[in-house]
């Protein structure tokens, strides 16, 4: 009877555990999702002014190649902090992503003389592709949350 009660206090301990240890497995994912969904929109966001790039301002576009460093920058250092090695590896691209952009921007609104169509043609390429992930990101984001 004594050894009945022990397995069964034992049985019941550990399924606490396994209880406690789901459902913060299932908090984290919704915090990592949510977080993914602000990166995302940041990307999408920075991704159309890319899209919409002109070279008529090019200190401009130094100010937004700055700037879009920096949040990828933070995008990175965020992710560093996720539980998941999935949120760490989403959050890891989107902010390569947006350090990329900002790169482009940096290098061609320093460049001197007028810029290319096959450049402008790639800074526009860049921007849908930045664009592209975000959104699909996004999407992945939105499923993590359950909305």
């Amino acid at each position: 009877m004594k050894k009945t009660k022990t397995i069964l206090a034992g049985t019941l301990v550990l399924m606490c555990f396994f209880v406690t240890t789901a459902f913060a497995a299932v908090e984290d994912r919704l915090k990592e999702g949510k977080k993914l969904v602000e990166a995302s929109q940041l990307l999408i966001a920075d991704g159309q002014i890319l899209q919409n790039c002109t070279e008529q301002d090019r200190v401009k576009m130094v100010d937004k190649g700055h700037m879009m460093i920096q949040k990828g920058r933070d995008i990175i250092s965020d992710g560093a902090m996720m539980y998941t090695s999935e949120g760490r590896e989403d959050m890891l691209e989107v902010g390569q992503m947006m350090i990329h952009g900002g790169n482009m921007l940096l290098k061609k609104g320093k460049q001197q003389g007028e810029l290319t169509a096959k450049e402008k043609t790639k800074i526009k390429k860049l921007g849908k592709d930045m664009t592209g992930l975000g959104n699909l990101m996004l999407e992945k984001g939105k499923l993590m949350t359950g909305e």
